[in-house]
């Protein structure tokens, strides 16, 4: 009873699936045909698309040439000559199209045209086209149809308007005439209609807004409208073409089938498979539109024989019969398994490639190790930093890529992370990679590669740690100066009583007097003193009051055959000093007694720096820096000089190198050798300049200390140095007012005049200076700069300049920034003095201002 059950339900699918085909067999037909017909209008709407984009383009060439035409000054104000010879060109380039190119002026009247002669439409017929591209100012696009030799004519219009600077006389934007092409519906239909062909017995026609027609495969039936041609019987109806043909002027697109009974002027019934587009031009609406013969597109399909259809139903329902016994058991599941298959495999496609995309985003370098720190897989920022790609480094122990013998033993956070399990963050130097790095290594549990024990991340911060260092140079270099300017500042002051008063006391002592040596003792010892300050003034970069032109040659060579190198080449015999100087060198603006210093403390320094025999070059020459160099980082892009002092000493090891410019910090015996100042001199001298030092040593190979500084096209300052005199200039009895807020220096000054034969009278302050000027003169005032409260010397000069403007001044201070002492050369003050100052100074000075 079950096999029957069975039985009767595999017959009864059996019957059932029959009577299925039988029924899809019988609508096979229809579908296929309808099938048929939609793929050939899918085909045909896009052949469609692009007839219209083809005429779409060939007005858009014709409307650019036009446009261009229109903006030629010549066609503008119709030159003669230029303007014809303008259109002849456009003509040339369009005649395949075109059949004459005109320009009509601002009251319709045709000026010039090409080919030579009247235009084929009248002007007046031209006239509502000229008034709408007038009004608009917009190109036009129409069809005039019959004129004067029977033709239907294409006309494209361009309004022209006169450009502001191009017609003086025209005001901007005034319509001046209008440019028009003409061409024949013949002529353009011939360039057009041979490339406009579909199926054996399709072809296109293309109608106006107006109905009529312009391009068309039936000759008789171009430039007629369809009222003109179509059987009255067939305008109206649902079955003929006018519901079709109205779509089309109204700019609708879409496919459509007709009835229509005449082909090339031969009487046949026929259905015609359309569709159609909208064609847009400026101010003009087209419509292209492609028949095909019903009986052309479904010719290909046939009828089924009933022999074939029995044929096919049996094959099918054995088929469908064994197919259904054999795998209707295993059909389900096996497609279940191979959709789940098939999605997890995609899944992990899309989880490894987003995982590998973030891996090479990641800007520090990543690896991933193996339990024995062996390199299973690297980020591409490994190929950038150590420029090792996967395969290079590849199973090698990441420890061993990092260092080698020379590093010493590095591995520590490695081995702990290794041992530990933990998470471990270390700074590591690597001198075989010559880099500092921060790394970071971690365990992981789970990662894309299953054999990955560890994940390593390492950040090279050499250069971010360079920079820092170099900051933390400068802001120190900028805080020692700070503190020396304080110090020079204080002992300017009391040095002055050193200097000055010995040198007050020798002047008034015989020859043979006991006291003349101690006082000679003490004076050389303050004077070295003021070396001292003047180094740190130097440091402070408070020294530098006046820059002239000056060239760099000159004041190395003055150094070389000075007293101080002559004597310092005889304590160092066996050292050969060499100067290759650039003939042509550039001069630079700066202080010249300060680049002596800067040169001449280099060199020593070089000198010293050489046991026994050996060399020194001394160099320049002219470089221009294109971009910040890499070993002057500060210096900006221009001309420069050069200056290059090789040795072939000891050379200088790389923990001396970075506190080379530190104050005090010297090999040298400090008292026998220098001051310790030198190089931090140096320094705060290139820093005033605006220029850039650098220094290449390595120990027992020598060092090359370079320095660039701005070069300037100014010529050359010529320089008078008022010095010690060895007979002092005697005053008359002038009258001098000496300004100061500290007493021992007013006393200084009080004794130096009247030693002198002047009458000097002290006060303590500005204020009390320009109360004593009320009720009476001096021959010179002479003002300290920088006083401790009240008025300082510049302002004070300034209020004795507004109530005396004939009244001379000087300026005297041992401290005073070099804009102040600027703007107080510049407004008239005769002289400045720099303390501490001895009295055949004191007296040159007074002596060459109140001569």
């Amino acid at each position: 009873m079950k096999n029957r059950r069975k039985l009767s339900f595999i017959i009864g699918i059996a019957f059932l699936i029959i009577i299925g085909i039988l029924f899809i067999d019988r609508h096979w037909e229809a579908s296929s045909i309808n099938e048929k017909i939609g793929q050939y209008q899918k085909n045909q709407m896009g052949y469609v698309v692009q007839v219209a984009q083809k005429v779409e383009m060939t007005f858009s060439r014709l409307f650019g040439h036009l446009y261009l035409l229109s903006q030629a000054t010549q066609v503008q104000v119709m030159e003669k000559n230029s303007c014809l010879l303008n259109l002849v060109r456009t003509y040339e380039l369009n005649k395949e199209l075109i059949s004459g190119v005109y320009r009509y002026d601002i009251d319709n009247t045709l000026r010039y045209g090409y080919p030579l002669g009247d235009c084929p439409i009248s002007a007046e017929e031209l006239k509502p086209l000229f008034e709408e591209g007038r009004m608009t100012g917009k190109q036009l696009a129409r069809v005039i149809r019959k004129r004067r030799d029977g033709s239907d004519f294409l006309v494209i219009a361009q309004p022209v308007f006169a450009v502001q600077g191009k017609v003086h006389f025209t005001p901007s934007n005034k319509y001046v005439g209008t440019l028009i092409f003409i061409s024949t519906l013949d002529k353009f239909q011939a360039q057009l209609f041979p490339q406009l062909v579909f199926g054996e017995r399709g072809y296109p026609w293309i109608i106006s807004e107006e109905s009529l027609v312009l391009v068309t495969g039936n000759d008789v039936h171009r430039g007629k409208t369809f009222a003109e041609f179509l059987p009255q019987e067939m305008i109206g109806t649902d079955q003929g073409i006018d519901p079709i043909m109205r779509k089309m002027i109204n700019g609708e697109s879409g496919n459509g089938l007709y009835r229509y009974h005449m082909h090339n002027n031969v009487e046949e019934d026929m259905v015609k498979l359309t569709s159609y587009v909208p064609i847009h031009l400026p101010e003009q609406r087209w419509s292209v539109a492609v028949s095909t013969p019903l009986q052309d597109v479904t010719a290909s399909l046939s009828k089924r024989s009933l022999e074939h259809r029995l044929v096919t139903f049996v094959s099918l329902l054995v088929v469908v019969f064994m197919t259904a016994l054999l795998v209707s058991s295993v059909h389900r599941g096996y497609r279940q398994s191979l959709h789940y298959l098939q999605r997890r495999e995609e899944e992990d496609r899309k989880i490894k490639l987003q995982w590998q995309q973030t891996f090479d985003a990641i800007d520090n370098m990543i690896f991933l190790l193996d339990d024995k720190l062996r390199i299973i897989r690297t980020n591409k920022a490994v190929m950038t930093g150590l420029g090792r790609n996967l395969p290079e480094v590849s199973g090698q122990v990441i420890t061993d890529l990092l260092w080698n013998g020379a590093d010493g033993d590095r591995s520590g956070p490695f081995r702990l992370a290794q041992t530990t399990r933990s998470r471990q963050t270390a700074r590591l130097e690597s001198v075989k990679l010559s880099r500092i790095m921060l790394m970071t290594i971690a365990p992981v549990e789970e990662i894309i590669d299953s054999q990955a024990a560890f994940i390593c991340s390492i950040k090279d911060i050499t250069e971010l740690e360079e920079m820092q260092n170099r900051l933390n140079n400068v802001r120190k270099m900028e805080a020692l100066a700070t503190l020396a300017g304080g110090v020079a500042h204080d002992l300017n002051n009391i040095l002055s009583g050193v200097v000055s008063y010995p040198d007050l006391l020798l002047h008034s002592l015989a020859v043979d007097h006991p006291m003349r040596k101690p006082l000679i003792t003490i004076q050389k010892s303050g004077q070295r003193a003021v070396a001292v300050v003047r180094d740190l003034m130097l440091l402070a970069r408070r020294g530098v009051y006046e820059k002239n032109v000056i060239n760099l040659n000159t004041i190395i060579e003055e150094i070389c055959t000075g007293n101080e190198f002559e004597h310092l080449k005889q304590l160092h015999p066996e050292v050969d000093v060499q100067r290759q100087l650039a003939p042509d060198l550039l001069n630079i603006k700066g202080s010249a007694l300060h680049l002596a210093t800067l040169v001449m403390n280099i060199t020593k320094n070089s000198i010293e720096a050489i046991s026994g025999a050996g060399q020194i070059v001394i160099s320049t020459k002219n470089v221009f820096f294109t971009a910040p160099p890499i070993e002057f980082p500060a210096v900006q892009p221009g001309a420069y000089v050069q200056l290059a002092i090789r040795d072939t000493g000891t050379g200088i090891t790389p923990k001396d190198l970075e506190h080379i410019f530190e104050p005090f910090y010297s090999k040298k015996i400090l008292g026998r050798s220098g001051t310790g100042l030198g190089m931090a001199v140096v320094w705060g001298t290139v820093q005033d300049h605006s220029g850039g030092i650098a220094i290449a040593s390595e120990p027992d190979k020598g060092t090359t200390v370079s320095v660039v500084l701005p070069a300037t096209g100014d010529p050359l300052t010529v320089t008078l140095e008022v010095g010690d005199a060895t007979q002092l200039t005697m005053g008359s009895g002038q009258s001098i007012l000496i300004v100061d807020d500290q007493e021992e220096q007013r006393q200084i000054a009080l004794m130096m005049c009247e030693t002198l034969n002047y009458r000097p009278h002290v006060v303590c302050s500005g204020e009390e200076a320009l109360t004593w000027l009320e009720n009476q003169s001096a021959d010179l005032v002479m003002l300290d700069m920088i006083m401790g409260s009240g008025m300082d010397g510049l302002q004070t000069f300034k209020q004795i300049r507004k109530r005396l403007p004939l009244q001379k001044t000087m300026i005297v201070s041992g401290h005073a920034l070099e804009e102040r002492i600027q703007e107080a050369l510049s407004a008239g003050i005769c002289s400045y003095l720099k303390k501490p100052y001895s009295i055949g100074q004191f007296a040159g000075v007074l002596a060459e201002i109140l001569k």
